[in-house]
């Protein structure tokens, strides 16, 4: 882990490996004006012979009451409004048990 502060922000780099020695970095910062936080991922990368794999950064926050409505970065392009069970273009039927 490795700290980092430059006066209008802090950052915490956490730095992950594997047994084949694969790098991965969560990083997050906090800065001093907002209330919000910026997470980061980076990945050391997937090999090609590996297709078919997905990484997942998954976020369990029990003291956050946002009701069933939250915010999601569409890849550094605009936040975009979910609501949890809700399609604006059709009718949801929810019946996947996925947690």
């Amino acid at each position: 882990m490795t700290w980092y502060s430059a006066g209008f922000f802090n950052q915490l780099n956490f730095d992950y490996f594997n047994d084949a020695n694969e790098k991965a970095t969560l990083i997050l910062r906090a800065y001093s004006d907002r209330k919000d936080q910026e997470w980061e991922l980076r990945l050391g990368g997937i090999p090609l012979s590996e297709q078919g794999k997905e990484v997942v950064l998954q976020f369990h926050t029990p003291d956050v009451n946002s009701g069933s409505t939250f915010y999601t970065d569409s890849n550094g392009l605009e936040m975009q409004k979910r609501v949890l069970d809700y399609r604006p273009t059709w009718d949801f039927i929810g019946f996947l048990n996925i947690t």
